[in-house]
């Protein structure tokens, strides 16, 4: 099991009920300002509560397995697994909107498909084509090639948000 951090910045006005040391579940409330909640995005326990001009920080250590590949993408992402099919290009529907896909391959297509329906993030076995205009679409990717639609961790990732930092070429699967 790999430890890791994840840094939640939160507005200055916010009202803070987490407090440093304190274990917290999948989906806490956390802190509050003008009615909206926000919820902790995995299970793990607060190590550090700062505050600089602009915004109120809070650090969550957390348990995860740490699957490594190849990627290119943007900011890291959130977001629950959804596994496609043999054919990802047909099976990629409005269901999917704000999960990370699973795929046995990524392409142009797949990719124009994914930021259409506003899908957070692509995890595939292999690259199939170049792909083009990339930067346009900004929809981060990481090529696992050893990583099947059977994985036990895929499948526990369907139940738990994951973190996709294809830039970095990682995805973590939180313990729930």
């Amino acid at each position: 099991m790999f430890s890791a951090l994840w840094v939640l910045h939160l507005p200055k006005n916010a009202e803070v009920f987490a407090k440093t040391g304190k274990t917290i579940k999948y989906k806490e409330i956390i802190a509050k300002t003008d009615g909206k909640e926000f919820l902790s995005t995995v299970a793990g326990k607060i190590t550090e509560i700062g505050e600089d001009a602009e915004s109120i920080a809070i650090k969550i250590k957390f348990g995860a397995e740490k699957l490594t590949g190849t990627g290119g993408g943007f900011k890291p992402v959130w977001g629950k697994l959804a596994i496609l099919g043999k054919e990802p290009v047909f099976s990629l529907n409005y269901t999917h909107r704000g999960k990370i896909i699973f795929a046995p391959f990524v392409n142009s297509l797949l990719l124009k498909k994914a930021a259409t329906l506003k899908v957070r993030g692509i995890i595939a076995q292999k690259m199939q084509g170049e792909i083009r205009d990339f930067n346009k679409i900004k929809i981060p990717f990481l090529i696992i090639k050893n990583l099947t639609k059977e994985s036990p961790v895929l499948k526990r990732g369907k139940r738990v948000k994951c973190l996709l930092d294809a830039k970095n070429g990682v995805l973590l699967v939180p313990k729930k």
